[in-house]
């Protein structure tokens, strides 16, 4: 019997490196840096897995009054894991065969894909019970700062901290947000230049990111704002043997759910991609005033 229990826990334990490794292969091929593991965060992922089987949700919020309950919202959970930081990043997805299927999935949405390659984070945690995947992100830097009494102010940012009355020096507060920013490079652009297998579809997600079933494989690029103050797209194009496909280009100016912030583009195609065929995208913007075009290939499955 104690063979089988050991067998388990080493098995969970390759789960979870390949699970890291293949967010932070996603990570870095799109242009940032790799996210580094967290037991805390761990924690308050398997904390919120195990909720959500108890309690048959689909939700990051938790009721106090039901089974397995640790806190309210993703922040809660995370601060009361012993983190050290409200800020906190979540994706959940369910009933997945494995890691792999589930980040697969997320990352066919937009909405929680641009939580994968988020900038500010540099820490993730995760977990899986009973065909129940989250993944808790969070920035350990701001994390330390919290915990510091010299990083207190009587002016700077407030409500980061385990006491949302703390309020962190801003300039402090920068330097740890700006630190990790330069870690990453200019542009995240997803799918990532000559990937192969990629998706035909977008994957529906809540929020709705658009009403509608026929979407094809969504295209994001992400500018990194410690390299720019501003960006201004001029076109976001995808091309199959050089003809124009018919896409929706999605902005802040008409996100739904007002999700997507000025330094986002998203290119959906209006209906799903072919299978094995290469596609080339093609977006120009304005850097600080200045004209930039990026072109790059993908593949599909």
């Amino acid at each position: 019997m104690k063979r089988i229990v050991i067998l388990l826990s080493i098995g969970s334990l390759l789960y979870g490196n390949f699970a890291l490794d293949y967010i932070n292969t996603l990570r870095s091929k799109s242009g940032l840096k790799r996210l580094q593991y967290s037991p805390l965060l761990e924690k308050a992922a398997r904390y919120h897995a195990k909720y959500l089987a108890l309690n048959n949700a689909l939700s990051h919020y938790e009721s106090r009054y039901k089974p397995g309950f640790f806190g309210e919202y993703p922040w809660d959970r995370v601060i009361k894991a012993g983190f050290g930081t409200r800020v906190a990043v979540e994706n959940i997805s369910f009933y997945e065969r494995n890691f792999k299927s589930s980040i697969d999935k997320l990352m066919g949405t937009v909405y929680h894909r641009l939580a994968f390659l988020d900038f500010r984070v540099d820490s993730i945690g995760f977990s899986a019970y009973k065909g129940r995947y989250v993944y808790d992100m969070s920035n350990a830097k701001i994390a330390t700062l919290c915990k510091k009494k010299t990083a207190q102010s009587s002016y700077g940012v407030e409500g980061l901290c385990k006491n949302p009355n703390k309020t962190l020096a801003q300039n402090l507060y920068n330097k740890a947000i700006l630190s990790t920013l330069a870690k990453s490079q200019k542009v995240s652009l997803y799918p990532y230049k000559n990937q192969r297998g990629v998706p035909l579809r977008l994957v529906e997600e809540r929020p709705i990111f658009l009403y509608g079933s026929s979407f094809g494989f969504p295209i994001t690029a992400r500018f990194n704002n410690y390299y720019l103050n501003r960006v201004t797209l001029r076109s976001f194009e995808l091309y199959k043997n050089n003809q124009k496909v018919p896409s929706k280009v999605v902005t802040k100016s008409n996100d739904l759910q007002a999700k997507i912030d000025d330094f986002t583009f998203v290119l959906v195609p209006l209906a799903p991609l072919q299978r094995k065929t290469s596609y080339k995208a093609v977006l120009r913007v304005k850097e600080d005033g200045k004209n930039r075009s990026y072109s790059w290939r993908f593949t599909t499955k």
